[in-house]
């Protein structure tokens, strides 16, 4: 298997439904994204049927489906052909069918769906635990408590204030442990981008109470569209999939190609068996 480099006008036309679309981006969450996974991909989308097209009223294609921060959306996969933040773009054929009676259903009510603020930042928790706990094993622990304070917290304006106040303190705490360990590469955009204004604020206003509601991660969100279409097994948890992760699942074809960016491996890539992967 290898990586293979071709320009996007060249292989537009044989992108098919059910490919996966791997994405380096240079946003903070991208960064942390790769920082914590110790690898280039910081997001994946999954290309559509061109009639699943909702964003625009452009005919382009191919049409790629993802969750982003500003929830689900679909447009033309050119857009993030040109979109400066998009460092490198990989795509990975299917090597396998995709059932299309099960995928076009899913995707008929994906639109509903919102970003997983919540997912993102407990996986983001999960991944950095052992750095944290090589700062101070209570660490962890008082991240997660903050984040359930989040979710639980009052409307009153005390209220607000004493959360605020704590929440700026481990802030302030963590950002002084990462830039005193030596040699450690994790910015303090890292801890913004999990315990920021913007994070939190979606954090406040996600209802998980609400019956059939269910909030999606990039990975999460096309992993479940794979399952959909029959090309991963019920067994396998989304919500436990990381974007590195997916592209090591061995559903794909040998080769991959790199259409965006200076040419890099995706290490691991198609070498895990599905089946045998443990959360």
């Amino acid at each position: 298997m290898g990586l293979i480099k071709r320009e996007y006008e060249d292989i537009r036309d044989e992108i098919q439904p059910g490919d996966v679309i791997a994405f380096s981006g240079s946003r903070p969450i991208s960064t942390v994204i790769k920082l914590v996974t110790s690898s280039h991909v910081s997001h994946v989308g999954i290309i559509v049927p061109p009639d699943s097209r909702r964003d625009d009223d452009s005919d382009e294609v191919p049409v790629i489906a993802e969750a982003t921060e500003d929830g689900i959306r679909t447009g033309a996969l050119r857009e993030s052909y040109t979109d400066d933040a998009v460092e490198k773009l990989w795509w990975l054929r299917l090597d396998s069918d995709l059932s299309p009676e099960g995928f076009r259903r899913y995707l008929s009510t994906y639109r509903e769906k919102p970003y997983d603020y919540l997912q993102a930042a407990m996986l983001g928790l999960m991944l950095l635990q052992p750095t944290l706990d090589a700062i101070d094993p209570d660490l962890d622990d008082r991240i997660r408590r903050l984040i359930e304070n989040n979710l639980n917290r009052g409307s009153g304006s005390d209220t607000q204030d004493r959360w605020m106040n704590t929440r700026r303190a481990l802030i302030g705490t963590l950002t002084e442990r990462f830039n005193d360990m030596t040699g450690n590469q994790i910015p303090s955009s890292l801890i913004q981008t999990m315990l920021g204004d913007n994070t939190s604020a979606n954090l406040l206003d996600q209802d998980d109470s609400e019956e059939g509601f269910e909030n999606f991660f990039c990975s999460e969100f096309v992993t479940r569209a794979l399952r959909a279409g029959g090309v991963i097994d019920d067994d396998i948890n989304p919500e436990q999939v990381t974007p590195i992760e997916l592209c090591r699942f061995h559903l794909y074809e040998d080769n991959y190609t790199q259409f965006k960016g200076e040419a890099t491996k995706i290490r691991g890539f198609n070498c895990v068996d599905p089946s045998r992967w443990e959360e």
